[in-house]
């Protein structure tokens, strides 16, 4: 599942290009084309939120914009254009919640777990505490047979307070226990 959708309001950072009138012009239409495009997703009005998301980006693009934006997408089923949009508000500024929706898009819609390990190494760097991507990145590592690093990071999404890792957790080292066992078994005869 996706884990987290953030939309939340943003400061804008100026920008030298132009003349400050007019930078603080754009910025604050932005802010408030942006802020229109938070009632709208609040009302479930996703056209309403795209419209406004994109005309908060031509005014002035910010990461949270892009990454809004990629939310809409997103929740009307258009993975392409949302992993597009994470991409270009990780371009403006690194955030974990950009690598762990484009991670979790291409495990579970696009079925590419491979392709979502990146970026769940990538969200990981910039929280390295954080349970939830820990217990995320488990579960995709899991399914692509990489029983000791998932076991890896069920622990360390234990140690973070995730719960639901614990049964993960267990099964994995199972299953790692009884192919070792199997391993051992050929050298025996």
């Amino acid at each position: 599942m996706i884990r987290r959708l953030f939309l939340k309001r943003v400061q804008f950072k100026s920008f030298a290009s132009l003349p400050s009138k007019d930078i603080e012009k754009r910025m604050m239409d932005a802010q408030i084309i942006f802020n229109q495009g938070i009632e709208k997703w609040n009302q479930d009005d996703m056209i309403g939120a795209k419209v406004a998301f994109e005309q908060s980006i031509k005014s002035h693009p910010t990461s949270d914009a892009w990454f809004n934006l990629a939310n809409v997408y997103q929740t009307i089923g258009n993975y392409e254009k949302a992993l597009e949009y994470w991409k270009k508000s990780i371009e403006l500024s690194p955030r974990p919640d950009a690598h762990v929706n484009i991670a979790n898009v291409k495990a579970i819609f696009q079925k590419d777990p491979i392709g979502a390990i990146p970026h769940y190494e990538s969200a990981l760097k910039l929280t390295p505490t954080d349970g939830e991507i820990r217990y995320n990145y488990g579960v995709v590592l899991d399914s692509c047979g990489k029983l000791e690093e998932a076991v890896e990071q069920y622990e360390l999404a234990v140690m973070n307070g995730i719960e639901l890792a614990e049964k993960n957790l267990r099964n994995a080292k199972a299953r790692l226990l009884a192919k070792k066992i199997n391993e051992q078994e050929p050298n025996k005869q």
